[in-house]
């Protein structure tokens, strides 16, 4: 009997994030079908505990010399040698130097995944970092993007072939985050929400770093807050927690503000929302708005991304760009003083993310990628 095929995965870091959660979506999906390797080059694993128990992946070590490119690829071209994977998938900035070590052997096929960048690229690409892509990727039978922003700057900056940039989409389990039909709100699976029960919700979900800019949210919750029984639902946790809670004392916004930590399953929070809220300086297809979409969620905050793209027409006027907090906050203010309006933009953002979000969708994409090479 043939052996599954063997994926080896290799992460900036395999903390909670986009590519992460997506990846372990598609090993819990694929069960035996393929067996996976993951490498976080951070040496963070948080990621794991949403892989299903008895997941076919091994975690390997490895020690990154940051500053020392030789070492690296001594050290990458060993493993590559010693795992032998059928294919190599790499991700983001953070481990593509892994795509020159297997130029140099050509051990396997490799796909290189682009799933959005940190906010030293928020604004504009930097040229060494173009150059290095060009360079470290030479080899890669794909990039893989799942916005059409990414698959812009692939093709026109990075000067990568259409033929070798794919755009794969996220995709969301619409069953999971459904509401029922009567879109009533059940905090039932939600204990922490009970005590608002009369509230309004506004909510975002985030791993709370500089770039999700969650203290322009604050902000803006801030000024309308005052003149409307409205909370506040912040789900996640990261390296900006503490200066976030902060914010929140130091604004007397204690009572007004839920810091709900990470969720494994952030699900029934984000269907008791009545709004979802996104305040990010930078984004490419936050699997976050997939979920407020398909839960009936209307979705306002920062343009940014492919998010114009993936909401509903009806919704994209909600959307401003960053820096122009007085319309977020005209935005907000619009949603939360009309009910009416609240839920026709919802059911229109979840019939948008049934017609073209399914994760089912994407379980055929990634499937097809995974067996590119056989």
């Amino acid at each position: 009997m043939a052996q599954p095929r063997h994926l080896l995965h290799v992460f900036s870091t395999f903390g909670i994030g986009g590519p992460e959660v997506r990846t372990c979506d598609l090993i819990n999906h694929f069960g035996a079908r393929y067996r996976h390797t993951i490498i976080a080059m951070d040496g963070n694993y948080e990621c794991q505990t949403k892989l299903l128990p008895g997941a076919p992946v091994k975690f390997v070590e490895v020690q990154n010399h940051r500053q020392n490119l030789l070492k690296n690829l001594r050290q990458f071209s060993r493993l590559l040698r010693q795992l032998k994977p059928d294919v190599l998938l790499t991700y983001n900035w953070g481990a593509i130097e892994w795509g020159l070590a297997n130029s140099l052997l050509r051990v396997c096929p490799h796909f290189h995944g682009e799933d959005g960048f940190g906010p030293e690229e928020a604004a504009t690409q930097k040229k060494r970092r173009i150059y290095a892509r060009k360079i470290f990727l030479s080899g890669v039978r794909k990039i893989i993007v799942p916005s059409r922003g990414l698959e812009r700057i692939a093709q026109q900056i990075w000067k990568f072939p259409a033929s070798r940039v794919a755009y794969l989409p996220n995709g969301v389990d619409l069953n999971k985050y459904s509401r029922s039909s009567s879109q009533q709100r059940d905090l039932a699976n939600s204990p922490e929400l009970l005590p608002h029960a009369k509230s309004l919700l506004i909510g975002t979900v985030a791993t709370l770093r500089k770039e999700k800019n969650i203290p322009r949210l604050l902000r803006v919750f801030a000024k309308i807050s005052a003149d409307v029984e409205v909370k506040l639902v912040v789900v996640g946790n990261g390296p900006e927690y503490q200066n976030l809670l902060q914010f929140i004392q130091t604004n007397n916004l204690t009572d007004k503000v839920i810091l709900a930590g990470h969720k494994n399953d952030p699900s029934e929070l984000v269907k008791a929302f009545d709004i979802f809220a996104l305040s990010s300086d930078t984004e490419q297809m936050p699997l976050s708005i997939l979920e407020a979409m398909a839960a009936g969620c209307p979705i306002v905050g920062t343009d940014v991304g492919d998010i114009k793209d993936m909401v509903a027409p009806e919704n994209i006027s909600f959307l401003c760009p960053p820096q122009d907090e007085d319309t977020f906050t005209n935005n907000l203010s619009r949603l939360l003083a009309d009910a009416e309006l609240r839920v026709r933009l919802g059911q229109k953002n979840s019939h948008r993310c049934l017609e073209m979000f399914d994760k089912s969708k994407m379980f055929e994409n990634y499937e097809k990628l995974y067996d590119l090479s056989v």
